[in-house]
């Protein structure tokens, strides 16, 4: 197998995608979600006060699995903080 090409991000693909972060509602979020391995009924994000960044509640249909709701809640933290880590580092290297 081969390994896939990396295109390094461009430094406007790195302002979009800070943009979309800083758009989104202020974190850290937290998955409040209630169920054990699946999220289904009870998909559940909240922000720092507790409120829900978005909540899912399909009546029994599985939406995503448990992992993804642990992703998507550090996501909101973690993705803006590694956008701006590689923005440090280009400036160490004097990149652009």
């Amino acid at each position: 197998m081969t390994e896939p090409t990396h295109t390094p991000m461009t430094e406007e693909e790195i302002e979009r995608d800070l943009d979309i972060c800083e758009r989104a509602t202020e974190g850290p979020w937290e998955d409040h979600s209630t169920c054990d391995s699946l999220c289904g009924p009870g998909l559940d994000i909240r922000d720092p006060d507790g409120e829900p960044v978005f909540y899912v509640n399909t009546h029994g249909e599985i939406m995503a699995e448990m992992a993804d709701c642990h992703f998507t809640a550090k996501a909101r933290e973690g993705w803006p903080r590694a956008l701006r880590e590689i923005q440090r580092l280009r400036k160490v290297l004097g990149e652009k």
